[in-house]
């Protein structure tokens, strides 16, 4: 298997054991429009972007789907965006994507491989847009590979502002910002799932769940 290196930014991970989509405490909206992609979406090559605030389990879910959910999936390769790159590096990560990500893909009669962009809020427009070709379906269908991009953001009108038009028109787009019973549904599951926890700090740090696992 063609692998990139670390200094790449990009890891590649065997199949392994990850959570179940039951240990995920989702609303029905966000479980209906991930239902959607994976039985119509995904079987077209329509990249999934997951957007919300940090530590409501959006990559945790991202790994989840690419190494459990779909069954054809052989190999997944993963490239984080993080603050840790200097705006020059990032441009070179943006760079190396584009000019290798197709060669990382071997023939497949299957769409068999993953590639997870994460923390792409970290990338500006512009840099976002090195990635329009790598997005598109006719790529990901002709290079058998699917696509899923993270992205942290306060809330869906910061997310509108960050994200680039061309990326999110190529991708099936699904918020974690959650309304008011879409925040009452999380608590009373979170509470049910755990009831040792307080059901007022619950409420108060919904949908921020990786924070409450500290209290479990």
């Amino acid at each position: 298997m063609n692998k990139l290196k670390s200094t790449d930014a990009i890891r590649y991970t065997n199949r392994q054991n990850v959570k179940s989509l039951a240990d995920f405490i989702l609303c029905t909206r966000v479980k209906n429009e991930l239902s959607n992609w994976m039985k119509k979406s995904a079987t077209r090559g329509t990249p999934l972007l997951l957007h919300g605030i940090g530590g409501c389990g959006k990559s945790s879910l991202a790994n989840t789907i690419s190494q459990k959910l779909v069954r054809d999936v052989t190999d997944v390769y993963y490239c984080d965006f993080s603050d840790g790159s200097s705006s020059e590096q990032k441009k070179e990560i943006v760079k190396r994507m584009f000019n290798s990500s197709f060669h990382l893909f071997s023939a497949s009669n299957e769409l068999d491989k993953f590639l997870v962009l994460d923390e792409f809020h970290n990338l500006n427009k512009s840099q976002q847009d090195s990635f329009k070709q790598v997005l598109l379906e006719e790529s990901c269908l002709a290079f058998k590979y699917r696509v899923i991009v993270v992205m942290n953001t306060d809330d869906n009108r910061q997310y509108r502002e960050l994200i680039s038009q061309p990326i999110q028109s190529r991708c099936h787009d699904v918020s974690f910002h959650l309304n008011d019973k879409e925040h009452n549904y999380v608590v009373k599951k979170f509470c049910k799932m755990y009831p040792d926890v307080d059901a007022e700090l619950v409420d108060d740090y919904v949908p921020d769940i990786r924070r409450l696992l500290r209290y479990i």
